[in-house]
């Protein structure tokens, strides 16, 4: 089975991303945030975990899922550039809509985005299993969510569930916890933090009965 990501700099790994895409796990991030080598980031560990093979990782550090350019996550040049040479993604993992959320995008412009998106990429992979997951926020203190951030997700996190819903897809609802993964910024998992989203994720999968 091989498998692609879909996302934003979460997502990011040197030297596992289109050459020219905007990295954040590179150089003295990955020192900082204790990842070792791309084993510890949460989509290598939902590719393992799954049994399968990395197929195509199309993230790009900074992108919205509302398309404004080339490089938005619904843009159909990224959600059609799922595949390699030689193989077909069986399975698509997406964990994206952090920027729009924290940048001001209405829930009503993400999720017309995140349907785009989804259209897209089932246009082009209409054989491919879709995962998307829902959103929550990282913290280098509490781990429990506060009201505040809860309140802060929860408009752009049921306008996943919904395009979710209607597009007949899986969901892995990272919400649902109420909880924050370990990060040292706030926003961007440490390898505590991928650990936690991968976790998670495979729990809900073999829940599906998926892994």
């Amino acid at each position: 089975m091989y498998i692609s990501i879909l996302g934003d700099s979460i997502s990011t790994y040197e030297g596992y991303n289109p050459i020219g895409y905007q990295v954040f796990y590179q150089y003295e991030k990955l020192i900082k945030n204790n990842l070792t080598n791309v084993a510890d980031t949460w989509w290598m560990q939902v590719v393992k975990g799954m049994g399968g093979e990395l197929c195509v990782n199309n993230s790009f550090s900074g992108s919205f899922v509302h398309e404004t350019c080339e490089f938005s996550i619904s843009a159909k040049e990224r959600c059609q550039a799922l595949h390699d040479g030689t193989h077909e993604p069986s399975a698509i993992l997406i964990l994206a809509g952090t920027n729009d959320c924290l940048g001001g995008v209405s829930a009503a412009v993400f999720y017309n985005g995140y349907t785009t998106m989804l259209k897209r990429i089932r246009e082009r992979y209409p054989n491919a299993k879709i995962y998307c997951a829902t959103l929550t926020f990282g913290s280098n203190g509490k781990m429990e969510m506060t009201e505040r951030g809860y309140s802060m997700l929860l408009a752009h996190n049921n306008a996943i569930q919904r395009a979710v819903g209607e597009s007949g897809v899986e969901l892995i609802d990272l919400f649902q916890y109420k909880e924050y993964y370990p990060s040292n910024d706030g926003t961007h998992p440490n390898k505590e933090g991928h650990r936690w989203i991968a976790t998670r994720w495979l729990e809900q999968c073999k829940e599906k009965g998926n892994v």
